[in-house]
């Protein structure tokens, strides 16, 4: 199980990376990762750089975490699912 001490790990690397606070978040499962592409001032992170962070080893998932403007509404989405 996942403790907050860890989950408080992971949001502030993921803060160090954007200023970006997201309205809404999106999971994109497969055939869906290219809207993450449409984002705005996005900012990419890789689930594996992300402490404590759990990623699919699916073969075709992006793995990343996508930070940034869709139609001027800060959002987070998820490339790539975890199984």
């Amino acid at each position: 199980m996942i403790t907050n001490k860890q989950i408080e790990e992971a949001l502030k690397f993921i803060r160090k990376k954007t200023k970006i606070i997201p309205k809404y978040a999106m999971i994109l499962g497969s055939g869906l990762g290219n809207l993450a592409n449409d984002l705005k001032d996005q900012v990419v992170i890789d689930y594996k750089d992300i402490p404590n962070f759990v990623f699919s080893n699916a073969v075709g998932h992006a793995n990343q975490l996508v930070i940034g403007y869709l139609n001027k509404t800060p959002v987070v989405i998820m490339k790539g699912r975890i199984h």
